[in-house]
């Protein structure tokens, strides 16, 4: 069967075609993976800060009730005494907070 011209060029066109849609492909991909990247620091931005402000004031409450403990700043008063037994029946068994972790779309 003889290969006409029309065939040839319909050849060549879906080949310019497929040239054209594999370079918008590759566009779209960098931009995608780019966009990737920028989300991934916003995260991790995200959960510096956070923690950042979570751990400043739990710091703060540690030092000042160790200090307390200690009777740094003088005798135990009956307010402070009611607030230490409030904080150590809060505080778990295993002095450490449970944590749950669940996986969900931020978009």
């Amino acid at each position: 069967m003889p290969v006409t011209y029309a065939a040839i060029v319909a050849a060549a066109a879906l080949v310019v075609w497929l040239i054209f849609r594999n370079h918008a492909l590759t566009r779209e991909h960098r931009r995608m993976a780019v966009r990737l990247t920028e989300v991934d620091q916003m995260k991790k931005n995200f959960i510096s800060h956070v923690s950042h402000e979570l751990k400043a004031p739990l710091a703060s409450m540690q030092e000042t009730t160790h200090l307390i403990l200690e009777r740094i700043p003088g005798p135990l008063t009956e307010k402070q005494h009611r607030l230490l037994d409030l904080l150590s029946t809060l505080k778990p068994p295993n002095q450490k907070c449970p944590v749950w972790y669940q996986p969900s779309s931020i978009f």
